[in-house]
């Protein structure tokens, strides 16, 4: 059985954060959404002081926010999610 329904439109996960995306974990979680039709978007920003980090991910979700059913936030990235709440 694939994570996403059939009754309803494609599941939608983001990846909120400064991560790495080639970082191991965070590719075998998107390739394994992906592989069972999760729609998967980025909300990245990029790795530097907490300080910047949440600044620049203010930034972003106030020019994109987030449109998604599920919002992961990935590990190494727990300073930016007092934001993304």
């Amino acid at each position: 059985m694939s994570l996403a329904g059939t009754a309803r439109s494609r599941l939608r996960v983001c990846l909120a954060g400064a991560y790495k995306p080639e970082y191991t974990r965070i590719d075998v979680i998107v390739r394994g959404l992906e592989a069972n039709g999760v729609v998967v978007d980025h909300a990245r920003v990029q790795p530097s002081s907490p300080f910047k980090r949440r600044w620049r991910m203010r930034k972003l979700l106030r020019s994109r926010p987030i449109e998604a059913d599920i919002v992961l936030v990935p590990a190494f990235c727990h300073h930016e999610v007092e934001v993304v709440r």
